[in-house]
């Protein structure tokens, strides 16, 4: 009888034992249900073109070429007619507001196509009274730049180059653009941000920048000692300084996937904060007006874009040319 009961009060303590690591597995394969099907099915509406995309690529200096032989930038255009190609040399007639897409880590500068195209088309049909923008685009020659510090200096020297460039095209007149408007992905994003970092680079020459799944505030990874030294560089001249640093003067929107974003989670996105930060707000995509959805992080490139420059396309055009 004694040993029938003591063989009881064991099984019970293996139950009792048991029941917690049940309990948390049966909670994790729960979330798993959950959670996989978000992260593998997406509501976002993927935009649309309607002519054929072409990247029409600029003759940079001698000096540059030779310096950045790797790299490029490119003039986003359309064309209707797929077999007529899209000559270098073909002239340039602009007379909208200089857009530059930067890509992130391992990108394509090709992925400027869906922005550029809704921009165009949004210009055609809702806002023909406003200027339209010139998207360009650098060829980052979709290197890691997630991994090293030393590729993120090369890509910020070549990006401030391109800016440059870019703003001379323009002819000479009284509507003539002074600044450019930034629409990065990913590491783009900090790219972007350590353009203010360079020792001759004004910092009128970029009064807004639009981010997309950025890691602003720390590495995703970090295999590099020089990669935190970059982020250090960059919280330095932004936010550590007295005054406010440069964003006292430039206009930085964060924008973040959301929950399906599980390369670049929420919180990489938002910035470090200084008393003076008024100018840098952070949004994930469900909380975009007509959006109320999340974005994965390949995502947020062909369909955020969409929301941003239908909603506000009066006040990027301001931005840009420095009139708000």
């Amino acid at each position: 009888m004694k040993s029938k009961r003591s063989q009881n009060a064991v099984i019970l303590g293996y139950l009792q034992a048991l029941w917690l690591p049940f309990l948390v597995c049966g909670l994790l394969a729960a979330s798993a249900v959950d959670l996989v099907p978000r992260l593998t099915h997406s509501d976002c509406e993927m935009t649309w073109m309607f002519s054929w995309p072409q990247y029409q690529r600029l003759n940079l200096s001698l000096e540059l070429r030779e310096a950045y032989p790797q790299y490029g930038l490119h003039l986003y255009r359309e064309n209707r007619n797929r077999e007529e190609p899209l000559l270098d040399a073909a002239p340039l007639r602009l007379r909208g507001l200089p857009a530059l897409f930067i890509p992130g880590n391992a990108g394509s500068h090709k992925q400027v196509r869906s922005s550029a195209s809704i921009a165009l088309q949004m210009h055609r049909h809702e806002f023909p009274r406003l200027r339209h923008f010139d998207f360009f685009t650098v060829d980052l020659n979709e290197e890691f730049s997630g991994l090293f510090g030393g590729v993120l200096l090369r890509q910020t020297q070549f990006v401030a180059a391109s800016i440059r460039h870019i703003l001379s095209l323009y002819p000479s007149s009284p509507s003539r653009p002074s600044s450019v408007l930034i629409v990065a992905h990913s590491m783009g994003g900090v790219v972007a941000q350590a353009l203010f970092t360079l020792p001759n680079f004004p910092s009128s020459l970029v009064s807004t920048i639009i981010t997309l799944s950025s890691p602003l505030a720390r590495p995703v990874v970090t295999f590099d000692p020089s990669l935190m030294e970059f982020y250090t560089r960059i919280s330095e001249v932004w936010y550590n300084d007295r005054e406010g640093g440069v964003a006292r003067n430039v206009t930085l929107v964060s924008v973040s996937g959301g929950d399906s974003d599980v390369q670049v989670p929420f919180h990489l996105t938002i910035p470090s904060s200084h008393p003076h930060q008024t100018h840098t707000p952070t949004i994930g995509s469900p909380a975009v007006p007509r959006n109320w959805v999340p974005a994965d992080h390949r995502a947020v490139v062909w369909w955020v874009n969409y929301i941003i420059i239908t909603s506000f396309p009066s006040q990027v055009s301001q931005a840009t040319t420095g009139t708000q």
